[in-house]
């Protein structure tokens, strides 16, 4: 897989954020190993995935998207949350994973997906905006 100029913006912003994730969810989070693990980090209590948008606003479109590989892929006693990151205002959204709560989401494979990998559409308001 190529790396697109896409693919280093969220690579800096991870590390950008990290101390801002961490004060979020009160913990300390590590950088996962692998440049395309299947989370971002891994904390005490928490997994994190985390993206980032460069030249949009959150109000930019009603649906937020997001792979499904993301799904928590195993039974751990982490907390999964999910991330949102919107350069143009500064802004940090989040979503804690509840399996039922994602069944109702509608997948799509974006024609515009290199890979046509399946993502859901996630309503923006059901992601809640940190102060």
């Amino acid at each position: 897989m190529a790396i697109t100029d896409k693919h280093i913006f969220g690579f800096q912003k991870e590390e950008q954020l990290k101390q801002r994730l961490e004060d979020a969810l009160g913990e300390e989070l590590t950088k996962t190993e692998a440049r395309y693990s299947q989370m971002d980090f891994i904390g005490n209590e928490h997994l994190v995935e985390l993206k980032s948008r460069r030249d949009i606003l959150p109000d930019s479109y009603d649906t937020w998207l997001l792979p499904t590989c993301k799904k928590p892929k195993e039974k751990t006693d982490k907390e999964t949350v999910f991330f949102y990151y919107f350069e143009k205002d500064d802004s940090l959204h989040y979503l804690f994973w509840d399996e039922e709560q994602f069944k109702t989401f509608e997948k799509v494979k974006p024609g515009w997906h290199t890979t046509q990998q399946e993502h859901w559409l996630i309503p923006r308001d059901c992601w809640s905006k940190l102060d």
